[in-house]
């Protein structure tokens, strides 16, 4: 599959935009890696956030050129497993193709790649960098497509906050925190519950009595630490998620709770991260009659999961040139047990490794900037196969005064989910079964652009192409007036 999109020169008016200089990509909440991107960025910030309108990230992001979800649903009545983000239109499903960071940390689901919109606060988010394709080797197995990174907005002193909202069909939300710094140390706490009714999803002519609105209702919290001292930097982070959704039917529900906890220590150029994160899902599937007057439950599911990470990395750096050299080690756990109504019970899962180590180089002579970098990758799963691979991005820039050139070129991959491996899940009369024999994906790509600087106003032109291979998507296997069979494969080797 290829992908072949020229950009649109945009522009933006009413604020004021420095010229060009470093870009500095955070890699977690204490540490920063500087690097002028050779690829287009954009970054809302918190005003533009507050503008938007939506109650979760993920409305307010939805006029970012390239960003699109799996199904454009509003995660408000969006089923979470088709949360997932697609950049320039890259592989859309519900496993997302693109990495989310929260001040460092990922927050992709560990089972599915998914993400719980409902988990950030929009309105305490200081900024969001979207960096669209995988200009760098520093991210691996969820970046393919790109990065989304969040930052909190930092503690202040004595920071109260509280506000109520309300709206149509018992819609409500009520947020607060507290954040207050001293010295060395800062707390930061949050937190949001919202309910709502919700609304059909079904058009009204095709409507019968099995359908309901369909909607959400959570509660989730974050609260933040942070030590800093003169060389010794830490900072200690916990978040929860409970949440409650009507799929649009009687029968189909699901729930979901989870809870991270992560921290990062920095001295110096060396950083340190690591995080573990726990999850319970919960689903119920049906068959709905073609009249859609009648539905029966076909399967109640349960999907416990955990995944624990860490990550380290050393710097250094002189005005033309920095080196960055380091490494990371996931596991995640996770399994998919479910009760088929009448037949019994099926279970699935398993454990999934990925290892990785990486070197990222830029120098700059004169006007221009030089970047590589190389990944090496292992990830495995406990009752398959063990794949080993290189990602090299390379990228070059040239700028003078107000405008810049650039160009970049890089190969990535994906790993199948646990719940590609494993899961099986229904939607209406549409199966769809896992694969435990799929093979990574792949991706190759290049982009040429040019940005322009104004006092007020910036301009940005660009280009690029995407090949993948080895697509991980679902074919129809068979048709029949009551079920429709699909199978997660890829599309063959040589498809480009």
């Amino acid at each position: 599959m290829r992908y072949l999109i020229l950009l649109i020169p945009s522009c933006v008016f009413g604020q004021s935009v420095p010229a060009p200089e470093p870009l500095r990509t955070r890699i977690t909440i204490s540490e920063k890696l500087s690097a002028e991107a050779p690829a287009a960025i954009t970054t809302v910030d918190k005003e533009q956030l507050a503008a938007n309108p939506g109650v979760n990230l993920d409305d307010r992001l939805r006029s970012v050129p390239g960003f699109s979800l799996f199904r454009r649903s509003s995660s408000l009545v969006a089923n979470p497993t088709t949360q997932g983000i697609s950049l320039r239109g890259l592989g859309s499903s519900g496993a997302s193709r693109t990495l989310v960071l929260w001040d460092g940390i990922p927050i992709n689901d560990p089972f599915g790649g998914w993400v719980y919109w409902t988990r950030v606060d929009a309105e305490e988010l200081e900024r969001v960098e979207i960096a669209r394709g995988a200009s760098t080797s520093l991210f691996g197995d969820r970046a393919m497509g790109g990065s989304l990174a969040l930052f909190s907005k930092a503690a202040t002193p004595w920071r109260l906050h509280g506000a109520y909202e309300g709206g149509s069909r018992n819609t409500h939300q009520v947020s607060g925190g507290f954040a207050h710094l001293w010295s060395k140390f800062d707390i930061s706490t949050n937190v949001r519950a919202f309910q709502t009714d919700g609304y059909y999803i079904v058009p009204e002519n095709r409507r019968g009595t099995v359908d309901t609105r369909a909607g959400v209702d959570f509660v989730a919290g974050d609260v933040r630490l942070n030590y800093l001292g003169g060389k010794d930097r830490l900072a200690v982070k916990l978040d929860v998620l409970a949440e409650q959704r009507e799929n649009g039917t009687v029968v189909q529900t699901n729930s979901t709770s989870l809870g991270n906890i992560s921290a990062n220590y920095s001295r110096d150029n060396f950083t340190l991260l690591g995080w573990h994160t726990r999850e319970q899902f919960h689903a119920n599937f049906s068959a709905i009659a073609a009249n859609r007057l009648t539905e029966r439950l076909t399967s109640i599911q349960s999907v416990p999961s955990e995944a624990t990470g860490t990550a380290g990395f050393y710097r250094v750096g002189e005005r033309n040139s920095h080196f960055l050299v380091g490494g990371d080690l996931t596991r995640v756990e996770g399994y998919s047990r479910e009760t088929v109504v009448p037949t019994g019970f099926r279970s699935g899962g398993g454990v999934q490794w990925q290892r990785g180590g990486f070197v990222q180089v830029d120098t700059a002579w004169k006007g221009w900037k030089f970047f590589g970098g190389l990944r090496l990758h292992n990830t495995a799963v406990s009752a398959g196969d063990s794949n080993t691979f290189w990602n090299p991005s390379g990228g070059v820039t040239y700028g003078r005064k107000n405008w810049r050139a650039r160009g970049t070129a890089y190969r990535s991959f994906r790993a199948a989910t646990l719940n590609e491996l494993y899961r099986e899940f229904r939607a209406g009369n549409a199966v769809t079964r896992a694969n435990a024999a799929l093979r990574p994906e792949f991706s190759r790509g290049v982009e040429l652009g040019f940005d322009w600087y104004g006092e007020n106003w910036t301009m940005q032109v660009g280009g690029f192409s995407n090949s993948l291979t080895d697509l991980i998507t679902n074919v129809t296997v068979s048709v029949s007036p009551t079920l429709i069979d699909r199978l997660q494969l890829p599309l063959a080797r040589d498809a480009g």
